[in-house]
């Protein structure tokens, strides 16, 4: 019997984690695609946040710092996750994916050799690590997102104009709210609006297709990458951040 890396409880022989802590490895190999997902819709949501219209929104295309947080740890998740596939790929002379979710993959098929190794509990640990600060970034309540001017008629100076007071949300609840009339709307129908208005983000076509999924609009990554390649969607780089993608607002126009 040898003695579990993780928890220093008994292992079987020639083994490095637990039963328990291999289930544990298993279950964050296993949710790679998701924490992602999450990561991706909340950095996608805070983009929407961020517009050029008037109200506090601040300039088109800019990134919030909540954004730029989530993705220092997207990256520290993928080299974590490769970092460790090549380093097994080394003692099997094999080639390690590039790429997080692929690197993932491969791990998991792999996983009766990773216990094999002495380094299998410190793999647990950084990965178990790097998960938890993404869900952290993503899942903490923001102070608030601004959903665009209300514009709803209101009788000021003696005429009926827009009100010209911001539309704000707090993340979690069902209505965002005029910071100046009160007026209410439905948070999710308005951010929805806000992503089809908003021209102004760009970002990978695979991070902008789960973020539109697990916003409810049903679109493949394989359809968007063919009017890619048909020249139907066009990719733009971002002039802020020089990352090149497309905009959601152009992908959900293809699809109505």
């Amino acid at each position: 019997m040898t003695q579990c890396t993780n928890t220093e409880c008994g292992a079987e022989a020639s083994q490095y984690l637990c039963q328990p802590c291999t289930g544990r490895l298993r279950g964050h190999l296993f949710r790679v695609p998701s924490t992602i997902a999450t990561a991706d819709a909340t950095r996608l949501g805070m983009a929407v946040g961020v517009s050029s219209e008037g109200g506090g929104g601040g300039k088109a295309g800019s990134c919030s710092p909540g954004s730029d947080v989530i993705r220092e740890h997207l990256e520290t998740y993928r080299v974590t996750l490769v970092g460790w596939a090549r380093a097994l790929a080394e003692t099997s002379h094999e080639t390690a994916p590039v790429d997080t979710i692929p690197a993932a993959e491969w791990l998991t098929r792999r996983l009766v050799t990773i216990i094999q190794h002495d380094w299998a509990g410190d793999l647990l640990y950084e990965l178990r690590a790097a998960e938890r600060d993404i869900l952290r970034a993503s899942d903490r309540p923001t102070e608030r997102v601004t959903l665009g001017e209300c514009g709803r008629p209101i009788y000021s100076d003696g005429r009926i104009q827009p009100c010209p007071g911001t539309v704000k949300h707090y993340e979690g609840a069902t209505y965002a709210r005029c910071d100046m009339c009160s007026q209410a709307y439905d948070a999710v129908e308005r951010r929805t609006q806000r992503i089809v208005d908003a021209h102004h983000v760009i970002a990978p076509l695979p991070q902008v297709v789960r973020a539109l999924q697990l916003a409810g609009y049903k679109v493949k990554y394989n359809t968007a990458h063919k009017w890619v390649q048909r020249g139907k969607l066009t990719p733009r780089r971002d002039p802020n951040t020089n990352v090149e993608g497309v905009s959601p607002a152009d992908l959900i126009k293809l699809m109505k």
